[in-house]
C-alpha cells in the first residue's frame, strides 16, 4: 500500500464489504424471489452495458465506493470518498428506501466505530454526510439511491521518501531512544 487516495478507496471498500456482509436484499434479476448479498465495488456500480457482457449481473443491491476530491497540505492530506448505495424493491408501498437507509446507517456506524480505516487512513473531524437521492422530475422507482461522504486523512507525498516506499536495509540506521 502506498497510502494514496486510491488506496484509501480500496481500503474503505473492503471495510464496507465486511460491515454489510449479512444483508440480503431483493434483486431485479429474479424480481426479488431470492434475496442476494450486497455487492460492494471500488469505482462504479456494475452494469453489463458497460461490458464485459455478463447476463444476470446484479446491478442492485450494490454499493460503489469512489474517491471524489481531496487536498494536500505540507504536512497532511485529506480525501473525500463517496459511497453510493443502490437497492431495488418493486413493492408498490415504496418502502425500499428503508433498505437504503439501513445500509447508510451501517456504513456511518462502521466509519465511526473504526475511526481509522485499514489502520492507515484516519476519519477526519469533518461531518460524515449522507443523502437519499430523490428527484421530483424523475421517478427512480423501483430503484432507491443514497449517498454517504466521508473525509479521510492521507499522507502528503514526501520528496525524501524512497521510490515506492522501499528503504534499503543498508541505509537504515537505528538510533537508541533517549530516556
Amino acid at each position: 500500500m502506498r497510502f494514496t487516495p486510491l488506496d484509501a478507496e480500496a481500503a474503505l471498500t473492503q471495510e464496507i464489504a465486511l460491515w454489510v456482509q449479512d444483508y440480503r436484499l431483493k434483486s431485479p434479476v429474479d424480481r426479488g424471489k431470492y434475496p442476494v448479498p450486497v455487492e460492494v465495488v471500488q469505482g462504479f456500480i456494475p452494469s453489463y452495458q458497460a461490458g464485459p457482457q455478463m447476463p444476470m449481473q446484479n446491478k442492485a443491491p450494490a454499493i460503489a465506493v469512489r474517491v471524489s476530491h481531496g487536498t494536500y497540505r505540507r504536512l497532511k492530506g485529506e480525501v473525500a470518498i463517496d459511497c453510493i448505495v443502490l437497492v431495488w424493491d418493486d413493492d408498490l408501498s415504496r418502502q425500499g428506501y428503508r433498505d437504503c437507509m439501513n445500509l447508510v446507517n451501517n456504513i456511518v456506524t462502521g466509519i465511526y466505530e473504526a475511526r481509522t480505516i485499514a489502520r492507515a487512513f484516519p476519519v477526519l473531524d469533518e461531518p460524515v454526510t449522507w443523502t437519499l437521492v430523490e428527484d421530483p422530475s424523475k421517478d427512480f422507482f423501483p430503484y432507491f439511491v443514497a449517498g454517504v461522504q466521508v473525509h479521510l486523512g492521507v499522507q502528503t507525498p514526501d520528496p525524501n521518501a524512497a521510490p515506492y516506499d522501499v528503504i534499503e536495509k543498508e541505509k537504515l540506521i537505528l538510533r537508541p531512544v533517549p530516556g
